[in-house]
């Protein structure tokens, strides 16, 4: 009898285009925090390390230091995936600059209510932040017509306009600004920094196309893999493995995205099978 597996995969994106302009990309796919689009790469301190494609923050001394600030000080967008490993009652992390009201920027949340907050401007959203384990879409656009937090693609809460110091401390991934600690355990993936307002269309596509994690490895006879997919977006299922040369080769036709979950079978013979769904442009 074979055995058949439902798999959530997770999507990677081709090349996106944007409204804003793209300041910087970090996908943590190598060894360092290397910045793809611009020149500020970052320096790994403490307990932080990339593995598995993924920036992973251990909650106690472990984050990311710039020798430059990211994010402009108005009219800008972040975005990322990130997955809390444990969470706390006290203030956490994932991205910050600047001073204590200077006004310091930050996505992370409070204690012990774990709500959301976006810098000292906007310190609670009152959104809860995800208490699942599960890696999660992240964004923040400012700009004229306001603040928007996404969650997963979606606005889940607005504000007015927010600002951030030019003064204070540079960039960090996984600690507050200054000597405060707050420390983020986790992992974090597919940072992006804007200079712009992302729209609602451009963040859902960065929530639903960018990779959330490392490929699947298989070992069995037969899976039915899974995704969730937009209206007539094209995507391409691959797979590789030894055989390929662990290059990707197209599995099936494209299929048209209906909105809905798309799913797409594969007899597995040998060996075992990487499988991803890339979104065609």
């Amino acid at each position: 009898m074979k055995t058949r597996v439902v798999l959530a995969v997770w999507m990677f994106a081709a090349a996106e285009t944007f409204g804003a302009t793209a300041l910087h990309h970090y996908t943590f796919d190598g060894p360092g925090v290397t910045d793809s689009v611009g020149t500020s790469d970052g320096s790994l301190l403490g307990g932080a390390a990339i593995a598995s494609g993924m920036l992973t923050l251990d909650g106690t001394n472990g984050y990311v230091q710039f020798a430059q600030k990211l994010i402009p000080t108005s009219n800008f967008s972040v975005a990322f995936f990130a997955q809390a490993l444990s969470l706390t009652p006290d203030l956490v992390e994932m991205i910050s600059q600047g001073f204590s009201f200077g006004p310091g920027f930050y996505i992370g949340y409070n204690g012990p209510d774990h709500w959301i907050r976006v810098g000292d401007q906007w310190q609670s959203t009152y959104r809860q932040f995800p208490t699942d384990g599960l890696l999660h879409h992240y964004a923040v656009t400012t700009g004229a017509q306001g603040a928007c937090l996404y969650l997963d693609g979606f606005c889940v809460a607005t504000n007015s306009p927010i600002q951030v110091t030019s003064g204070g401390s540079n960039t960090r991934l996984g600690q507050q600004f200054g000597d405060f600690g707050e420390f983020f355990h986790g992992n974090i993936d597919e940072l992006w920094v804007f200079s712009g307002a992302l729209t609602a269309s451009e963040v859902a596509r960065l929530a639903a196309a960018n990779p959330l994690g490392p490929s699947l490895r298989i070992e069995v006879s037969q899976v039915r893999l899974c995704w969730p997919s937009l209206t007539n977006v094209l995507y391409q299922f691959q797979y590789r493995s030894d055989l390929t040369t662990n290059l990707w080769v197209n599995l099936g036709d494209p299929i048209t995205g209906n909105g809905a979950t798309n799913c797409i079978t594969d007899e597995v013979s040998s060996p075992r099978r990487y499988y991803r769904v890339v979104a065609l442009p």
